[in-house]
């Protein structure tokens, strides 16, 4: 696999990522056409199927024996004559347990396609060439369906109620609903359709992915009943949802990409997809696998274990929680909370205010604000907090770490600074305007004995709460209050609060904190 460059251009900031792709393209935009290929193409719609196309099936008998016992006594004019016997005897039956697709033939398929040009429709019957099997739906005797066709053509098949399982190889593409309560699915390659009939069906499926990115591709229809799936290395998945649906991901190691849409809903509806559960590979030597997982109206809960974590933004709509992990994690453009792994994290909020909380992990991480109303969280690394958006005083909050941290409040001012027991550098920012009420930034702590510097504090207009005692979730509920350790050193103002806090105000040359804490 080739390497090339993922890029994403936010304010001033420009962050590259290299992440395996094809040579020709990111691995953004072809993950984005192969998860919606078979989707957009109409090849994995069910209802453009030819029920009346032939195909060539053959069976695979299974061999199913009874024993029976039967007591028989000699008798003679109703009278014993001998003891009774036992005769044992067995019965073999042979049954067509399986249908093996092993090629199909091209038929012709007719669609009507209404457009509307100017005001006016105009009405075209298209004819197309496809190689399509419709098996229809299968009797309880045959609980098994092996595609082995390598024409590129499609088998479509509903199954059995009984415990059933399909096989697709690696050059097929396949269609199945599972009507029954044990539906077990192992797809090698191709293309596929996996859903379910009911509330009661419940699938298992298992993509083993390929040599390259794409060589599997599944389309699993989550709306109604229980879907498992397990993606292995290079595979791609489309997990759609609605309010009922129960799903659950399983990534194993190598490079997988996941995207979780939303199905629709009527305008207006408060109808709110059900999460998707979604876990790492976990597997010895899993370190450097990639879950690349990609916004689509769905919401997903992302257990990265050991595999690092890149999220792509799809859509302004669903919602996603990231919870840490051994990896890494770069996310651009999430809603939802998103906490940082091990490995560091790169990681954008969502352009649209208020919908993202992101949070640091155990190692160093760089959190961008690129709306107002967002929250953003060191922790015991060396972080780097940053606004860039909030153009229009919808400031953010930052809440500095235990470890060293550097908050750039958002461009248009208005930030909350909490800070943590940690050492930190803030500039809390007040946009390209004279700093006013309007942009003010307010100070808070949130555990003590922490050290910070604060680079641009406008005395009269931001504020530094202490009256009010610790922020929010902060480790003491008791309001600090200034030592009497205040010291005015090389211009700049140094004071000791009394719960062991230290704080520098650059360019603040007088010792008077009645207009600094409140």
């Amino acid at each position: 696999m080739a390497e090339t460059t993922l890029v994403a251009s936010a304010g001033t900031i420009t962050i590259s990522l290299p992440v395996s792709a094809d040579p020709s393209n990111s691995i953004a935009t072809s993950a984005l056409a192969a998860l919606t290929s078979q989707v957009s193409s109409g090849s994995l719609n069910l209802q453009s199927y030819n029920p009346n196309s032939t195909v060539p099936i053959s069976t695979v008998p299974a061999t199913v024996a009874q024993t029976v016992a039967t007591t028989v006594a000699g008798t003679v004019n109703g009278t014993v004559t001998s003891p009774a016997t036992t005769v044992v005897s067995t019965i073999a039956a042979t049954v067509a347990t399986a249908l093996v697709v092993q090629s199909i033939s091209s038929s012709t398929v007719v669609a009507t396609v209404a457009s509307t040009v100017a005001g006016s429709t105009v009405t075209t019957t298209v004819a197309a060439t496809q190689a399509i099997a419709n098996l229809g739906t299968l009797s309880n005797n045959t609980n098994e369906v092996i595609n082995t066709n390598t024409s590129g053509g499609t088998v479509a098949v509903v199954s059995a109620t009984v415990a059933s399982t399909l096989i697709a190889g690696g050059g097929s593409n396949t269609a199945y609903v599972n009507r029954s309560s044990s539906g077990s699915v192992l797809l090698t390659g191709g293309n596929s359709y996996i859903g379910n009939s009911g509330t009661n069906s419940s699938t298992s499926t298992t993509l083993t992915g390929g040599q390259s990115l794409g060589d599997g591709r599944a389309y699993v229809d989550a709306t109604v009943g229980t879907s498992n799936v397990t993606i292995g290395n290079n595979g791609l998945i489309n997990v759609n949802t609605n309010s009922s649906t129960s799903a659950n991901v399983v990534a194993q190691s190598g490079t997988v990409v996941i995207a979780v849409s939303s199905a629709t809903v009527p305008a207006g509806s408060s109808t709110i997809p059900a999460v998707v559960s979604i876990s790492g590979a976990t597997a010895v030597g899993a370190s450097g696998s990639r879950l690349i997982y990609i916004q689509n109206g769905g919401n997903a809960f992302i257990n990265p274990n050991a595999s690092d974590v890149v999220v792509l933004a799809g859509s302004n709509t669903g919602s996603e929680t990231i919870a840490g992990g051994t990896g890494s994690t770069t996310v651009f453009g999430g809603r939802g909370m998103f906490t940082a792994g091990s490995g560091g994290g790169i990681m954008l909020t969502s352009s649209v205010n208020g919908v993202t909380t992101l949070i640091g992990g155990a190692g160093n991480d760089q959190l961008f604000a690129m709306a107002g109303g967002d929250l953003l969280i060191a922790a015991g690394g060396s972080d780097v907090l940053a606004g860039f958006g909030g153009f229009n005083a919808t400031g953010n909050t930052f809440r500095t770490g235990t470890g060293s941290t550097t908050v750039l409040g958002g461009a248009g001012g208005a930030n909350t600074v909490q800070l943590g027991s940690g050492s930190a550098i803030i500039y809390g920012q007040h946009g390209s305007v004279v700093a006013s009420s309007v942009n003010a930034d307010t100070y808070q702590l949130y555990a003590a004995g922490g050290s910070d510097t604060i680079g641009d504090f406008v005395v009269g207009v931001d504020v530094f709460k202490l009256s009010a005692g610790y922020a929010s979730g902060g480790t003491l509920a008791a309001p600090s209050v200034v030592a009497s350790l205040v010291t005015v050193t090389s211009g700049n103002l140094g004071v000791t609060l009394s719960d062991g806090t230290k704080l520098t105000f650059l360019g603040i040359n007088n010792t008077n904190t009645g207009n600094i804490f409140t």
